[in-house]
């Protein structure tokens, strides 16, 4: 099936898995379709604060091509001037990532919003 880059985890093979847990679909199969692709990078960012400008110059910098994994390490928001645009990116590049402290605080912030609270100072 996947052309021997990972373990077969499809549903008809899950009794041979190695690992028994809970894999998310959609992660391995974003996983195992880079790794069917012609030598995918693996690009980990970290801190990128909002900065869209920078990100772009990063990218081409290191050369990224459609298929390659950007794996972002925390802190994509906050302090620069488009937050908004750098999420939006992210997520039509198919990134995946760890949420940051400053990520966590205006996920919070928004849910207090939402709820009607009095948002976090």
């Amino acid at each position: 099936g996947n052309g021997g880059a990972f373990f077969d985890y499809s549903e008809s093979n899950a009794h041979n898995a190695p690992y028994q847990g809970e894999l998310g679909p959609l992660l391995l199969d974003a996983v195992v379709e880079r790794a069917r692709q012609n030598q995918p990078k693996v690009i980990a960012i970290g801190d990128v604060h909002g900065c869209i400008d920078e990100l772009q110059a990063l990218l081409r910098q290191c050369d990224y091509s459609p298929g390659d994994l950007i794996v972002f390490l925390g802190d994509l928001v906050s302090k620069g001037p488009d937050s908004a645009s750098v999420v939006q990116m992210a997520r039509e590049l198919g990134a995946i990532g760890v949420r940051g402290n400053h990520d966590f605080e205006v996920i919070r912030w928004h849910q207090a919003v939402m709820s009607g609270a009095d948002p976090p100072v």
